[in-house]
């Protein structure tokens, strides 16, 4: 079967099309993922800050 260079441009395209959003998804739910952790952390401090404030 032959394939000539103008299916296999829109084959590249549909790739493309297809590729991109998936990988910004993908970022976008690590970073949010990311921010949730960073969000934690700071609650944490805060009750380690605390529970250090009132032992003294």
């Amino acid at each position: 079967m032959r394939v000539d260079a103008s299916k296999l441009r829109m084959l590249s395209v549909v790739f493309w099309i297809l590729l991109l959003p998936c990988m910004f998804y993908n970022l976008y739910r690590k970073y949010q993922s990311l921010d949730a952790c960073r969000f934690q952390q700071i609650e944490l401090e805060a009750l380690d800050a605390t529970i250090r404030g009132t032992g003294k």
